[in-house]
């Protein structure tokens, strides 16, 4: 069996993400997870001279990411392209702002969102 999600020609991922999450109630919930990693990521920077989010490395990012998904490295290519992401490179760069609060608050950043 074959799964393949699809956006029309002239939807971005990033508003089908919107339509999506306002559909479901949650657009709200999302822009405060949003604030949250905003904030932690410039208290992060403020603490250790020289750190920022664009520095920490694709396989830890990746490891993370599967972790989420459920999945192996080996996997991750499929299990992005499952859920509309064009591939695990934009996955990653996607999840690049939000790692260290789903790293060290999993709980905050889990939105339940029905893909169908």
């Amino acid at each position: 069996m074959t799964r393949a999600f699809r956006l029309l020609p002239d939807v971005t991922p990033d508003a089908e993400a919107g339509r999506r999450l306002r559909r479901a109630g949650l657009d709200a919930r999302a822009l405060d997870v949003h604030r949250l990693a905003t904030a932690m990521n410039r208290d992060a920077e403020s603490r250790r001279p020289g750190f920022s989010v664009e520095g920490i490395p694709d396989e830890r990012l990746a490891q993370l990411a599967g972790d989420l998904y459920g999945v192996g490295p080996d996997e991750l290519e499929i299990a992005a392209r499952m859920r509309g992401i064009s591939g695990a490179d934009a996955l990653i760069s996607a999840l690049r702002p939000y790692y260290l609060l789903a790293k060290y608050n999993p709980e905050t950043v889990a939105i339940p969102l029905d893909v169908s």
